[in-house]
C-alpha cells in the first residue's frame, strides 16, 4: 500500500514538472507540444526561448551612402516635398495622406521606445538627404519588414535604392540575428520589384487585384529572405 502511494506521488511530481518544463522535455528529441514548432536542436530551443536582441539605433555606411536614424531636425521642407511629389508616391499609400511638418514630426516620434527604426539615407559625396527606410521588427518571431522611399528623384536610376536596401537587409540577417526579412510592393512598381529580387529575396505571396493605382486593380507582391542559419 505504501509502495503504491509513493509511486502515485512520484508520477504526480513528474507530471507537474512536465507542465512547467514542457519545451525542455520535448526539445531533447526534437518533438514539440501541440501548438509549438518542431525544434531541431538545443540551439533552436535556445533561439526559440530568447528572441534576438538588437539596437534599434542603426547606422550604416556603404560605398556611396550613409544610413542613420531620422531625427526631428530632418523634417524639412525638402523632405515634405518628397512626400508631396505624386511621382515619388505613385505606388505608395502615402499619396492618400495629407503631410505637414507636424504630421512628419509625429511620425518621427512614433519610432521612439519601440522595436522599430526610421532611417535617413544620405549621399556621402554631397551629404544630400535622398530618401528614407523603415524597419518594423517582431522580435518574438525573429522577423522584420522593411520599406524604402527614394524621395529625391535626382538620384534615381543609379542603383542607390538597391545599395541602401542591401545594407539594411544584410545588417538585419547577419548582425541582428533576424531570421526572416520581408518587403512588399505593387506589381507595377518595377523598380522596387527589381530591388527585392536582386537582393536575393524570393516571392512568397501575391494578393491579387488588391489595390487601385490610377483606377486599375493591381496585385501586391510580398518578398522574403531568410538568414543562412535558418534558411
Amino acid at each position: 500500500m505504501l509502495k503504491g502511494w509513493h509511486r502515485w506521488t512520484l508520477r504526480k511530481e513528474i507530471a507537474a514538472q512536465a507542465l512547467q518544463h514542457t519545451l525542455l522535455i520535448f526539445g531533447c528529441d526534437g518533438l514539440a507540444p501541440i501548438g509549438q514548432p518542431r525544434l531541431r536542436s538545443h540551439t533552436d530551443l535556445k533561439r526559440f526561448h530568447h528572441p534576438p536582441t538588437f539596437c534599434t539605433v542603426v547606422e550604416l555606411s556603404t560605398t556611396r551612402l550613409r544610413l542613420r536614424p531620422f531625427l526631428a531636425t530632418d523634417v524639412t521642407p525638402a523632405y515634405l516635398a518628397f512626400l508631396q511629389d505624386p511621382i515619388v508616391t505613385r505606388f505608395s499609400n502615402q499619396r492618400f495622406r495629407k503631410h505637414t511638418i507636424a504630421s512628419c514630426e509625429a511620425y518621427q516620434q512614433s519610432f521612439k521606445a519601440n522595436d522599430n527604426s526610421f532611417l535617413l539615407i544620405e549621399h556621402r559625396q554631397d551629404s544630400a538627404a535622398i530618401g528614407t527606410m523603415t524597419i518594423y521588427r517582431t522580435p518574438q518571431h525573429g522577423t522584420a519588414d522593411i520599406g524604402l522611399m527614394l524621395g529625391n528623384r535626382h538620384y534615381w536610376q543609379k542603383g542607390l535604392g538597391l545599395e541602401a536596401w542591401l545594407a539594411v537587409l544584410e545588417h538585419l540577417l547577419q548582425e541582428q540575428g533576424i531570421r526572416k526579412v520581408t518587403g512588399g510592393t505593387a506589381r507595377p512598381n518595377i523598380g522596387m520589384v527589381r530591388i527585392m529580387e536582386e537582393s536575393g529575396m524570393t516571392l512568397e505571396a501575391v494578393r491579387q487585384r488588391h489595390e487601385l493605382i490610377e483606377g486599375v486593380a493591381v496585385d501586391l507582391l510580398y518578398y522574403a529572405r531568410f538568414s543562412t542559419q535558418l534558411a
